[in-house]
């Protein structure tokens, strides 16, 4: 005999009791996962902050967007700045 301590059996099963199996759930495969469209969510550097006051309408149009899009209203604003900058660059 060995001197370990002996390891408790689970009582036998009666006749007619079933056999529950526990498996985790399945997790999709990488590639399905779709990512959202916006900016990366990565740190970045912020070189300023800055306060931007809405009316109702301009507020409301910017939740409309960002929603039909599944993004988040900062990213709607920087694209919009992001346009808006890069229109008025262009030589005329």
């Amino acid at each position: 005999m060995s001197d370990e301590p002996a390891i408790p059996r689970a009582p036998a099963a009666a006749a007619g009791d079933e056999l529950l199996l526990i498996t985790p759930p399945l997790a999709p495969p990488s590639n399905a996962r779709k990512r959202k469209p916006g900016r990366p969510r990565v740190a970045r550097q912020v070189a300023s902050k800055q306060t931007v006051y809405l009316n109702d309408a301009r507020h409301d149009a910017l939740v409309e967007i960002a929603i039909a899009e599944e993004r988040s209203m900062h990213s709607v604003i920087l694209e919009a700045i992001d346009r808006y900058v890069a229109r008025r660059r262009k030589p005329r």
